[in-house]
């Protein structure tokens, strides 16, 4: 009796189309050299700013150097890849020993995707000549299903003074009279951030240069040293110069103490009755 194969290999079974390129995609660069149908296994691709088709823009060769950009009609490159034609190391993450995942990321170092591949079908852009390799939408256009729109609204990363790009995690410090806090969410579901100026009124009057005063040659300070918190029972804050407080263990479910939020700040108190 003939063997079925009841759950075939998914890539293997799509080695031979286009996947995860569209089945009219040609695959051939404006040079005139072609993207063999196989050499990409899978892909999944989310750069910010996609709200629109996504395709290999150009492959840029400059050996031992492959960059792959990838972006829409209106912006050649959402996101790149660049990694070693002699060295299977620098694709940047090792998926198992056949597979290798080329993690993609926009302009800000944001992740953006990942092509699948492998050492065997990368190499062949080694018969390239050097330089760049531009191709058209219907060249390289990716399917719709490897694809995922995520069209750059809201705040998503800042530019510090320095023109450093800043993502993911951010700590915002209200400081010299400025107070942060978080409000009620928006009718769009944001987050809204409020910014209370409000204690010292003098502090620009401290970062002026002239802030002490000269008597019988001993300097005076105009304001006095500033002083900080330094420690609570000789133990320091956090690494980011916080102390939580908390209502005694966290594994502990009732207790005697009380921690409320009110409009001046928190109150903590004792809920009971004294002894007799």
């Amino acid at each position: 009796m003939a063997e079925r194969t009841i759950h075939p290999q998914w890539r293997d079974a799509n080695e031979a189309s286009k996947y995860p390129f569209a089945d009219t995609a040609t695959l051939t660069a404006l040079t005139g050299v072609t993207i063999e149908e196989d050499t990409f296994l899978d892909a999944h691709l989310y750069p910010i700013g996609n709200a629109a088709d996504l395709h290999i823009s150009s492959v840029v060769v400059a050996s031992p150097n492959v960059t792959i950009n990838i972006g829409t009609a209106d912006n050649a490159s959402l996101c790149s890849v660049t990694f070693d034609l002699f060295s299977s190391t620098s694709v940047l993450s090792s998926a198992s020993l056949i597979d290798y995942s080329l993690k993609l990321v926009d302009a800000y170092k944001r992740p953006a995707g990942v092509l699948i591949s492998d050492a065997i079908r990368l190499s062949r852009f080694r018969s390239w000549n050097e330089g760049t390799h531009n191709f058209e939408f219907v060249e390289t256009a990716f399917c719709a299903s490897v694809s995922t729109p995520t069209p750059e609204s809201g705040v998503r990363g800042f530019t510090a003074i320095n023109n450093d790009f800043v993502a993911g995690d951010v700590w915002l410090i209200g400081e010299n009279g400025i107070v942060l806090r978080k409000v009620d969410t928006d009718t769009d579901g944001c987050h809204v951030i409020q910014v209370d100026a409000v204690g010292d009124p003098l502090f620009r009057r401290r970062l002026c240069k002239d802030e002490t005063l000269t008597l019988n040659s001993i300097k005076y300070s105009l304001f006095g040293d500033m002083s900080y918190l330094q420690t609570i029972n000789k133990i320091p804050p956090d690494i980011y110069g916080n102390y939580v407080i908390s209502a005694g263990d966290t594994t502990t479910k009732n207790t005697a103490l009380r921690i409320v939020s009110t409009s001046d700040g928190i109150k903590l108190k004792i809920v009971g009755q004294t002894s007799k």
